[in-house]
This record gives structure tokens, C-alpha cells and sequence, in this order.
């Protein structure tokens, strides 16, 4: 923190890292410029027989609600509380519902062992890491981020672009301020299966503005984001 004194600038990927900056190192926040990571690509979105394909060659047939988590294994995506919340969902949805979550990392055995022992394993799937997630975002029913902690969360910002309904944990510190307070998802308290639960089941039914969804997500796009580094590099 003493090289940030000496540094013309600063920049943080979202105000609550600009906080923590700020308060951690002693430094006005007058110092400190919120620049959001460049996310959105401008992707489009697929053909109905596109992602009809998608859904038939990524997710398991024999259920109606696909649900999609993705993120490192690791104890900051609390990845352990999610599959907890929707093994509770209620018996007519759970029955019906299946999860995926994209990624790799030192908790994958314990999560398979997590898995196992609720014998969900045919509802939930750990896959790895993949190159390229857009497959399974514009499948989805609904995207879920469990974690404990964010410095921003790219992984929203893709969930939006897709026009992909939304629930996610309100941890510091990227959630709240990529959904504007829970305008463009839901938003319930860090490591409260219950509510995480409960969410999960209202908004798989609600009706969502997808245009309006994705339009949040070009706030976030590269030429966007790129227009405010080159603004900020001419100021400094």
C-alpha cells in the first residue's frame, strides 16, 4: 500500500474495492477512479435451434430447470452452501431441476463427496473448466453466484449479456453495484441457504425483461470500459 502514495492514479474494478483500498492504506478516496472490468463482447444471441442444441447436448434431458453456477472451487465461490440450497428446494421443483457448475479446483472432491452424500448425482454436475461458457449461459434457466466475497464478478456481467435471469449472494463488493441493488437480479444475504433457497424458486418463475438485461450488461462492454481508461490516462 506505501507504492499507491507514490502512484499518479488509482483505479479499482468496483467502489468496494475502492473502499477497502482506501481504507486499508490511508487514502482519500478522492485519489481513487472506479473503472469496471470490460466484460461484455457485444455477443449475440443464438438461434432457437442453436440453442435447442445447446440444451440437448449440455444438459440432462430428463429435466425441465437448468440452473448454472461457474467459477473456480474454491471456498470464496461457497459453492458447498449453493449445492446445500438447492438440495432444499421444494420437492415438485427439485424433482424437475438440475445444476451445473463450470470450473476446477482444490474443493472439487469434497464437493463430489458433498454431492454424493445428498445422492444428487445425477441433478448436479461438476464439468470442469471450460474455454468457452456462452453454450451453457444462453441454455440456463437461471444463473447463481453463492459467494462469499467478489472484488466484481465478471461472471454476472456474461449472465446478463445472455439475457440470463439472476440470483446471487450480496457480498462485498461487485454483486450489488453490477445489479444495481437488485434491479437487474436478486440479490440475498452471504451464506443464508434458506434465502438463497427461496430465491432461486421465485425467480425461476417470474417474468424477466431480457432486453433489459442485456442492455445492463453493455454498461460493461470493452469499448465502454476502454473510453474510461483512455479518459482516465488523459486526466492523471
Amino acid at each position: 500500500f506505501f507504492l499507491y502514495r507514490l502512484a499518479h492514479g488509482i483505479i479499482a474494478v468496483s467502489q468496494g474495492v475502492k473502499d477497502d483500498i482506501s481504507e486499508l492504506g490511508r487514502i482519500s478516496k478522492k485519489q481513487i477512479e472506479v473503472i469496471y472490468n470490460p466484460v461484455a463482447t457485444g455477443i449475440q444471441k443464438p438461434s432457437s435451434a442453436i440453442i435447442a442444441d445447446y440444451t440437448n447436448t449440455l444438459w440432462n434431458k430428463d429435466f425441465q430447470y437448468k440452473f448454472l453456477a461457474v467459477g473456480s472451487l474454491k471456498e470464496q465461490k461457497n459453492f458447498k452452501m449453493l449445492i446445500s440450497a438447492f438440495s432444499m428446494l421444494q420437492p415438485k421443483i427439485l424433482n424437475q431441476s438440475q445444476l451445473i457448475i463450470l470450473g476446477d479446483g482444490p474443493l472439487k472432491n469434497d464437493l463430489m463427496d458433498q454431492i454424493e452424500d445428498l445422492k444428487m448425482s445425477n441433478q448436479i454436475s461438476l464439468p470442469g473448466r471450460v474455454l468457452n461458457p456462452y453454450p451453457w449461459f444462453h441454455s440456463a434457466d437461471l444463473f447463481v453466484l453463492s459467494s462469499s466475497w467478489e472484488g466484481f464478478g465478471n461472471v454476472l456481467v456474461e449472465a446478463l449479456e445472455c439475457s440470463l435471469p439472476i440470483v446471487s449472494t450480496d457480498c462485498q463488493s461487485g454483486p450489488c453495484e453490477i445489479l444495481k441493488s437488485g434491479r437487474y437480479g436478486v440479490l440475498v444475504p452471504v451464506n443464508n441457504h434458506f434465502a438463497f433457497r427461496d430465491a432461486m424458486q421465485e425467480t425461476l418463475f417470474k417474468s424477466k425483461d431480457k432486453d433489459q438485461l442485456w442492455r445492463r450488461a453493455q454498461d460493461f462492454s470493452v469499448k465502454r470500459i476502454s473510453d474510461k481508461y483512455l479518459e482516465f490516462f488523459q486526466n492523471a
